[in-house]
């Protein structure tokens, strides 16, 4: 608890630049007199200005976004303590699905438990994170995890998946924008999947793959007909390798209008198992500040598996999908791409996505809560990891190797909403360049207004 005037709060992973407390402290001496309170965003300061509010709840609206408002957060002593229940308070502030105890019993240290529930998937995450493990500043995070899963995106067909994780991940601050992660994770899977209701590609893969297994189960209906089913199982573990490297200069964590992020990540399995693979993923976004204050947006999404060794292909679960509200926009979601023999989304081991978007200047007093957009997106998703597929008649082999000719298409409206569950997100695209379907080539499936809960652009 601060003892001074005035209180600066900071978040434990916060980088100052060189001589920034100094200025601080002179600025408080300059201008104690007035007790305004002062904000400096992420420890860099170009100007000394000062930030007059009328009162806390306005300062916390105003500056929230920029990273948390705990890192960017100074107040006079005097105010802090006028503030009618505060710890009651602080955390109707909080958007937070976690259990977080940042200061675990007085280490410095983060722990964690995360729960996420969906009608297909149960995920149970437990984690430890040192942000100071060293005094060079890597930081290390341990975790263990747990997820049951009977699809992996809504629209596909039944799979059982069962997947007990532990992971160590270290990360070193190169500069104030960029960093390197690296670390380890150690699964033992199961795999399950069903004649009557599951893939054959899954099939296949299960059948080909780790340490299969054959169950069997029955089910009678009303007139006392018996059903047998046949269940197709596998059981393998992996040790993957992961390494990545980051950037971001971005103004703000959500809606910013200029900077930079961008990332790349690639794992491989090491060769102690009988499952092994690896994929990489690029991700890229320049924000471009334009005349009478509009922003443009470019956004590069790409991320590419492929097997190793005798493995037959990507694992299932490690498969990408495309279409809808995080990658094309106006095409049902996760339904570009390859089709399963139930006509379902498959996924596939390819996923190359661009957005364009030129952000509309919004008034003041919605700035830090609203964004309209307009947009043009291309993509799509491609299987080149060996699997075989058939068309829309069940029988005829097709293909989903990469084209350009193949990246669909679509331009739409969007609007964006910071609201206490998250971020809304709203959009009504026309897709460019639908394939109409044959008999047998699916048709794409359109979806022109989508909505969804999550990140900001």
């Amino acid at each position: 608890y601060g003892k001074g005037d005035f209180l600066k709060l900071n978040n434990d992973t916060l980088v100052h630049k060189e001589n920034t407390l100094d200025i601080l402290l002179e600025t408080i001496t300059n201008n104690i007199e007035s007790k305004n309170i002062l904000f400096f965003s992420n420890g860099s300061i170009n100007n000394i200005t000062t930030l007059q509010v009328d009162d806390l709840d306005s300062f916390v609206n105003i500056v929230s976004y920029n990273m948390t408002w705990i890192a960017c957060f100074g107040i006079w002593k005097s105010d802090f303590e006028q503030i009618e229940d505060f710890n009651k308070n602080a955390k109707l502030q909080l958007v937070q699905v976690d259990i977080l105890q940042s200061n675990f019993l007085g280490s410095g240290q983060r722990v964690a438990v995360d729960t996420s529930l969906s009608v297909y998937s149960r995920v149970y995450t437990i984690s430890n994170s040192d942000p100071y493990t060293t005094v060079d500043g890597i930081s290390r995070s341990t975790s263990v995890s747990y997820r049951s899963s009977t699809q992996f995106v809504s629209n596909a067909s039944q799979f059982s998946t069962k997947m007990l994780t532990l992971g160590l991940n270290y990360g070193y601050p190169i500069s104030e924008f960029q960093g390197l992660q690296w670390g380890l994770a150690a699964s033992q899977d199961t795999l399950l999947a069903s004649s009557s209701s599951s893939s054959q590609q899954s099939i296949n893969w299960v059948r080909a793959n780790g340490h299969p297994f054959l169950q069997t189960g029955t089910s009678a209906d009303g007139g006392g007909t018996v059903t047998t089913y046949d269940f197709y199982g596998t059981r393998f573990e992996t040790l993957e390798a992961v390494a990545g490297w980051s950037y971001d200069s971005r103004n703000r964590a959500l809606f910013a209008d200029r900077g930079m992020r961008a990332s790349l990540t690639a794992q491989t399995t090491l060769p102690i198992g009988s499952v092994q693979y690896f994929s990489t993923a690029f991700n890229f976004l320049k924000l471009q500040a334009l005349p009478k204050s509009f922003t443009l947006a470019f956004k590069v999404e790409a991320e590419f598996g492929n097997k190793l060794g005798h493995t037959s292909a990507l694992p299932p679960y490690k498969m990408f999908y495309g279409g809808g509200p995080d990658t094309v926009r106006g095409y049902k979601e996760s339904y570009l791409g390859p089709r399963d023999n139930y006509g379902n989304p498959a996924g596939g081991n390819l996923l190359t996505v661009s957005n364009l978007e030129l952000i509309f200047p919004t008034p003041e007093k919605w700035k830090a809560n609203v964004r309209v957009s307009t947009f043009y997106d291309i993509g799509n998703v491609f299987s080149t990891s060996g699997q075989t597929f058939v068309g829309a008649d069940r029988q005829t082999p097709v293909t989903y190797k990469f084209s350009f000719s193949e990246l669909r298409r679509s331009t739409g409206l969007a609007v964006q909403w910071l609201a206490p569950m998250g971020i809304f997100r709203f959009s009504y695209a026309i897709p460019l360049n639908t394939h109409p379907g044959t008999g047998i080539i699916y048709a794409d499936q359109r979806e022109g207004f989508q909505f969804s809960i999550g990140s900001a652009f």
